[in-house]
């Protein structure tokens, strides 16, 4: 069984994850040139992993008997990234997803059922991966176009 501190820490991760950034841009229009789009869809294959994780974090916390958390709205801050060019944006990402990965460290020590701990983990390392990967789009924005 697991315990109601580790039940609310998976509610708040869900939540957390299931209204980050990089979901709020997966439905919101970042603004690029053709010649960028490419990026775009690599920024989508990252959403689309987050959802999955947070889908499959949620069919964790049911088949525990936990109840799935409530998403709620975005953050209000998001509205700042609305329209935004993928210059500005990608650099948001990264920042973003270093925050993330800070509190998620933090939280993940504390939670003492190793089936609920090895899920945080999961989680945790799509994060590092997804990390990576925006700091190798934010470089290949960066680097000079022939």
């Amino acid at each position: 069984m697991m315990d109601p501190t580790t039940h609310s820490y998976l509610q708040t991760l869900i939540r957390q994850e299931g209204r980050s950034m990089l979901q709020y841009v997966g439905e919101s229009f970042p603004w690029t040139t053709l010649e960028n789009e490419s990026l775009l869809g690599d920024l989508r294959v990252l959403i689309d992993d987050e959802k999955h994780v947070v889908e499959d974090l949620t069919k964790f916390l049911l088949s525990h008997r936990g109840r799935p958390a409530f998403l709620g709205a975005y953050p209000m801050s998001f509205t700042n990234i609305n329209f935004i060019s993928l210059d500005h944006l990608l650099p948001r990402l990264v920042s973003f997803q270093k925050s993330r990965i800070a509190d998620i460290e933090t939280h993940e020590k504390l939670i003492l059922d190793e089936p609920s701990r090895a899920k945080v983990l999961e989680v945790l390392e799509m994060k590092r991966q997804h990390l990576s990967q925006l700091e190798k789009l934010v470089a290949r924005k960066s680097a000079p176009t022939s």
